[in-house]
């Protein structure tokens, strides 16, 4: 009897082991041969499931704004006194990741200098921030869209200046500008 394979949860466990290759090696490095290798996968395989290096892309872009809004929504207490250290504790503690995250969209953006991608790819990335920039506001129950989208630029600037100074800025020391962010 042939063995059925559920293909829904086969393409999430391959998209799920993509984050980081994209992190570490860059849309512009990786082939679907390389992808396919890394994954341990036959590059027929990896075709089966994705037709092409955008599609796997598009996949991971999709897979981590859904992963990292899911599991921001479930570490959430019940009743929320105070979501701007909520937020600040989340951040803390999930830094490595959402940098690693941030690190996968830098790479796309620079190959797209050399060269541009599908506009599939450009409008999950669109919908991704999208979908991040609704959920800080509920989070942080901003009503202006545009001010949640000014909130999230600031944490993902925050974000990447730790990065690039190894962490000595302090995050807490913004505490009082993300609130006057979140209060305008």
């Amino acid at each position: 009897m042939p063995r059925i394979v559920d293909r829904d949860q086969v393409r999430a466990d391959l998209l799920a082991r993509c984050i980081s290759l994209f992190a570490d090696q860059g849309f512009a490095g990786l082939t679907m041969r390389r992808l396919a290798k890394a994954l341990g996968v036959s590059t027929g395989t990896l075709y089966h499931y994705f037709p092409s290096k955008e599609a796997v892309f598009e996949g991971v872009v999709r897979a981590v704004a859904v992963r990292e809004i899911e599991a921001a929504m479930a570490s959430l207490p019940e009743t929320i006194d105070d979501p701007v250290a909520v937020l600040l504790d989340y951040i803390e503690a999930h830094e490595t990741r959402l940098v690693e995250q941030f690190l996968v969209l830098i790479e796309y953006l620079r190959a797209q200098t050399i060269d541009p991608g599908s506009d599939q790819v450009r409008g999950a990335l669109l919908a991704y921030h999208g979908r991040f920039f609704d959920t800080l506001g509920a989070v942080l129950g901003i009503d202006d869209p545009r001010a949640s989208q000014a909130t999230f630029l600031f944490l993902r600037g925050l974000l990447l200046q730790r990065f690039l100074d190894g962490g000595t800025t302090p995050l807490r020391a913004h505490e009082p500008t993300l609130r006057a962010l979140v209060a305008s």
